[in-house]
């Protein structure tokens, strides 16, 4: 329903009026317009008719009417007037449409500009009673065609109850779905501003205590330059004695991506999507929390100037915590987990998937420049924790197929035991470029600098700070190899 709904809104949104059934001018009202006509009683001689209707004098919202329709005979049976907003006030790019489809009134709307919009769509269905009940309601935004997925609403009748069709307005519905829409802000906001980098702004925020001392308003900003959006540095302000804030430490490498992006989690002009990420405090413990939208099937590969807005059913929450270490005074990774989600279902399909220091390794948080299991091709730079081995593999001239005469070699490989996916960097061409792949718990390594010897860590967990590059040739004995710049 969604993909026909959206094209038919690109039709509506710059809305003609169309020519109106002689049957169906009767119950046009004095100052409203005819806009447009849907339901089975269009074409049979029984059935329902929806009229979208403009009205000249109040533009903010169009009427809906409801005609009944019995032997060919018409009568009105139950209006709205609160529900479908007129274009006029959507927005640069918004719109309205509203249709009668068998038995399901549908609302579809669209609010705001190609930087900043959001859609909403609202289901209405008929009962035995024959009377429309409310059924649905779905609620996405998108920042340049990004989808906030934390603002994703979604609720049913089963959290309003009844309502029916004639009694609705967009109030009433979210007012009934008991949904806490409250926006945490920080009145003192204004006052951490003197502790950013040059060019820089705030994004995202926390507060809480950090590091167990007692001081307890200590802040995690998230800050982005204002010239080049895809530099972000995360900050650790620690409260001091007189109220004052030190910033402690900084992770400058986690959300940077000094080269533009077409991962889809990212805007099309390079930067983060901010509304996509949550920190928490917690007693020396924070976590970093990540809702990310699966889009590795779709084709994203579009220009810098075209404006395309994703929408992807299935999305992950990503939660990297860090725990404070008293003696280092510093924090380190300590648990990762994710979720999976479908849809609006505001609960997880699967369970938490959880990962432990042992399993993800334990590096200052400063360092961390990826999450554990969601990283980039090269140039972008990533740490992987794992346990270095060797194996013997075939090369030349069968590659395995004749392994009496096949050359034998002797390969390194880090094997994780968080599973990988790998996403491309930079606008991708669809033959040749990077492509997404997922699950990877094993990568050949190698390392161009003569003074580092991987052969010495065999057979130990360590960390790998270095790059990803798709295999392609008989010598690649993974999908993906990481060239190894350094042993953390």
């Amino acid at each position: 329903m969604r993909t026909l709904l959206f094209v038919l809104f690109i039709f509506s949104s710059g809305f003609v009026f169309a020519q109106i059934p002689t049957a169906l001018k009767q119950f046009v009202p004095k100052n409203y317009e005819f806009k447009d006509a849907s339901g089975p009683g269009m074409k049979a001689a029984t059935g329902d008719i929806l009229l979208v209707l403009h009205d000249k004098e109040d533009p903010d919202f169009d009427a809906l009417l409801v005609l009944r329709k019995t032997n060919n005979k018409i009568e009105k049976f139950i209006e709205n007037f609160s529900l479908m907003m007129n274009a006029q006030i959507l927005g640069t790019s918004g719109g309205s449409y509203a249709s009668l489809e068998d038995n399901n009134i549908i609302i579809y709307t669209r609010i705001g500009s190609n930087s900043s919009q959001s859609t909403i769509e609202i289901n209405f269905k008929k009962a035995a009673d024959r009377n429309y009940y409310f059924d649905a309601y779905q609620s996405t935004s998108f920042q340049y065609g990004v989808e906030d997925l934390f603002k994703r609403i979604g609720f049913n009748h089963k959290q309003t109850g009844k309502i029916k069709f004639e009694e609705a307005s967009e109030d009433l519905l979210l007012k009934k779905s008991k949904i806490d829409f409250k926006v945490e802000a920080d009145p003192a906001l204004e006052a951490y501003k003197k502790y950013l980098p040059k060019a820089y702004e705030i994004a995202v925020f926390a507060k809480g205590d950090l590091n167990l001392d007692d001081y307890k308003n200590d802040v995690i900003l998230g800050v982005k330059n204002s010239n080049h959006s895809e530099l972000v540095q995360l900050l650790i302000l620690l409260q001091q004695r007189d109220g004052s804030y030190k910033v402690t430490t900084k992770n400058e490498v986690l959300f940077t991506f000094k080269n533009a992006v077409s991962d889809p989690n990212f805007l099309n002009v390079g930067g983060l999507n901010f509304n996509n990420i949550k920190i928490v405090i917690k007693n020396g413990f924070f976590t970093i929390e990540r809702r990310i939208g699966d889009y590795s099937n779709q084709d994203y590969e579009k220009s810098e100037d075209d404006f395309q807005q994703l929408y992807s059913d299935h999305f992950f929450h990503q939660y990297y915590t860090f725990k404070y270490d008293i003696s280092l005074k510093d924090w380190f990774t300590y648990r990762y987990g994710f979720e999976s989600y479908q849809g609006y279902n505001p609960n997880p399909i699967k369970k938490v998937n959880q990962y432990t220091e042992s399993q993800i390794g334990k590096i200052a948080w400063s360092k961390v420049n990826n999450f554990p299991d969601y990283c980039f091709y090269e140039p972008k730079t990533s740490a992987l924790y794992g346990t270095i081995i060797e194996k013997i593999q075939y090369e030349e001239p069968g590659y395995g197929k004749s392994p009496k005469t096949d050359k034998k070699v002797y390969v390194l490989f880090l094997q994780t035991e968080v599973p990988v996916q790998i996403y491309p960097l930079g606008r991708q061409d669809k033959e040749t470029g990077d492509r997404v792949i997922k699950n990877l718990k094993e990568f050949q390594i190698y390392t161009t600098n003569k003074n580092l010897d991987l052969k010495k860590y065999k057979n130990q967990k360590v960390w790998l700070e270095g790059i990803l590059q798709k295999g392609g040739n008989g010598h690649h004995h993974t999908p993906v190899l990481k060239e190894v710049k350094k042993v953390l």
